[in-house]
């Protein structure tokens, strides 16, 4: 079997799993709304970088300690 024929026979596969009809189908969509997107971020600022969960211990506990962290952030950096 060639390469291009491997190459097809994926693609086909795919096709089949996920359709291809009148609709599009986007296979990414995000967890915030489009206004989200649309707002102004001031010079130099850096997204916070949270700790992904691995799927592994106590996913409930996980976002408790994530916004528990994102909140102390806020506080710090909020000016009064």
């Amino acid at each position: 079997m060639t390469v291009e024929q491997i190459q097809d026979l994926i693609a086909n596969a795919v096709t089949i799993q996920l359709g291809r009809g009148a609709h599009k189908t986007y296979l990414y969509t995000k967890p915030y709304t489009k206004r989200v997107d649309a707002l102004y971020m001031p010079h130099g600022y850096q997204p916070l970088k949270f700790e992904q969960f691995d799927g592994r211990g106590n996913p409930k506990q996980h976002v408790h300690i994530s916004l528990k962290h994102a909140t102390m952030l806020a506080q710090m950096t909020t000016k009064w």
